[in-house]
């Protein structure tokens, strides 16, 4: 959700109380953005930044900001999920995956989008509003 609101302007938008850990949690978010982090890299960034937040917590904060439309929890190739904060109205979008670090790079471009939907469609498959991966390895 690419916003000016604050953290906590925001969780109250949802009707969700400001903790220190969910506002902790959206602030390293937005700076992870536009990368994703599992749970694990949020439990490291917080612990680096001086949060003494449990992993269950973080797992509880994830679900209940992917619930409301604050996050969007994606998949790695290891099956582990990756969350990012919402764009607002969710456009499609293309992800490119490094096959070796895990690293996510999120591009939205409607005019590749829809080139890409259009030679899909004439080979007859409907890609429809899904985020497409492309896996590739990392140059640097």
């Amino acid at each position: 959700m690419k916003t000016n609101l604050t953290s906590e302007t925001l969780l109250k938008k949802h009707r969700i109380r400001p903790t220190q850990a969910r506002i902790a949690m959206l602030e390293g978010l937005k700076t992870a953005d536009p990368e994703s982090l599992n749970a694990e890299e949020m439990y490291t960034l917080l612990f680096e930044q001086g949060h003494a937040v449990s992993m269950g917590t973080i797992y509880r904060v994830f679900n209940q900001l992917e619930h409301v439309g604050v996050l969007v929890r994606e998949w790695d190739d290891q099956h582990r999920g990756r969350y990012r904060m919402a764009t607002s109205g969710q456009p499609a979008y293309f992800r490119l995956i490094c096959r070796q670090t895990g690293r996510t790079i999120h591009i939205e471009d409607e005019k590749l989008r829809q080139l890409f939907v259009g030679a899909a469609a004439a080979k007859g498959v409907a890609l429809g509003e899904q985020t497409l991966d492309v896996y590739a390895d990392c140059t640097a």
